[in-house]
């Protein structure tokens, strides 16, 4: 979607992921989880992340922080070995 980025104010082509990425963007701005990912368990994206993996060789890695009873952070690690 064609917009304005709002952290630089750059016309961008997509938006959405530019702003994402957007190097203005500060951690303070950053979304908590749970507002993010409100439908969704954390185990039923995971069982999704694994599916996706499933054709390789990997290590998954979950670790969550949690704050007063709300999950801030989640960073997932996956390492996958590619066919060669």
């Amino acid at each position: 979607m064609k917009g304005t980025c709002q952290y630089c104010g750059k016309e961008c082509k997509n938006v959405g992921s530019h702003e994402r990425w957007c190097k203005e963007r500060t951690p303070k701005e950053l979304v908590v989880v749970d507002d993010y990912l409100p439908e969704k368990p954390l185990s039923s994206i995971i069982s999704e992340i694994k599916e996706i993996l499933k054709q390789y060789q990997k290590q998954i890695e979950v670790r969550t922080i949690e704050r007063n009873g709300t999950t801030e952070e989640i960073e997932i690690i996956a390492r996958i070995q590619l066919r060669r």
